[in-house]
């Protein structure tokens, strides 16, 4: 009986549109609705939209519907070391959105401060058809042989990041993913394009300058290969060039790699 009713309703709607069509005029209602475009007005009746022309007929059209999914942009390392290099992992996740199997994404970075590396797909099937590099910005275009359920937020793409030794203690990195396009597509092959970003996100990383201590190769334990690194820095002060690759030698902090640093390491050694 719905699905009956459903169907009148739309006939009348097509009758109407046939009306009108043939007066050559339109409902005082749409004329007063449109201010100076005229041409295709059209009438809402549930899901579909009826369009009213001047030539007798008209057409259903399905009414377009937008999805508003959420983007994730983040690193769990908030800051990098001054003066080494280091590699940093970002991470973006996509939920709120079914049935997608394609993916653009437009991430900017300061090519001074830090360098793309390369990137990793995490969902299954994942398939890279394009990067593109330049001058600061890369752009990934990427699908995945199956479509895609992602209501629930996941991890579809890692991104690594590697810091230059130019850092200096106080500045800022920053990383912004600047689009994050995707694709849902149905069993009928009906296809829609989802912007995922109103904004850039961003993403800020810290430099810091840790203070030197003994373990000056960070593996946790002072050994002979930390004092082999003092040695090789031996009697290079803050005023030579050296000074930035040097300094996470100076235990004691007087501005020179000297024995009194190589006796602190040597006295902390296991």
């Amino acid at each position: 009986m719905i699905s009956n009713s459903k169907a009148f309703i739309k006939r009348i709607a097509f009758l109407i549109c046939l009306t009108l069509g043939v007066a050559g005029g339109y409902p005082p209602v749409l004329a007063q609705n449109s201010q100076t475009n005229y041409e295709r007005p059209f009438i809402v009746i549930e899901d579909v939209q009826v369009p009213v022309t001047t030539g007798g007929a008209c057409e259903l059209v399905p009414a377009t519907t937008s999805q508003s999914i959420e983007v994730k942009f983040d690193t769990l390392q908030k800051t990098v070391q001054a003066t080494t290099e280091a590699m940093i992992q970002l991470d973006i996740e996509i939920g709120n959105v079914s049935q997608v199997n394609l993916f653009e994404m437009e991430l900017e970075y300061d090519k001074e401060r830090v360098s793309y590396v390369e990137e990793t797909l995490c969902l299954e099937g994942g398939v890279l058809i394009s990067k593109d590099i330049c001058d600061g910005k890369v752009k990934l275009l990427f699908g995945t042989m199956q479509v895609q359920d992602l209501q629930e937020v996941q991890k579809v793409m890692s991104l690594q990041f590697e810091t230059k030794d130019n850092l200096k203690n106080g500045d800022e990195i920053q990383i912004k993913l600047n689009q994050c396009d995707v694709v849902s597509i149905n069993d009928k092959d009906e296809t829609q394009l989802i912007k995922g970003l109103n904004q850039p996100e961003v993403i800020t990383i810290y430099v810091i300058e840790e203070e030197p201590t003994p373990d000056i190769n960070k593996d946790g334990v002072v050994t002979l290969e930390d004092l082999s690194i003092a040695m090789k820095y031996y009697s290079i002060d803050s005023t030579q060039d050296l000074w930035d690759k040097a300094k996470k030698c100076d235990v004691i902090q007087d501005g020179i790699i000297d024995m009194a640093d190589l006796i602190a390491i040597r006295l902390t050694m296991k």
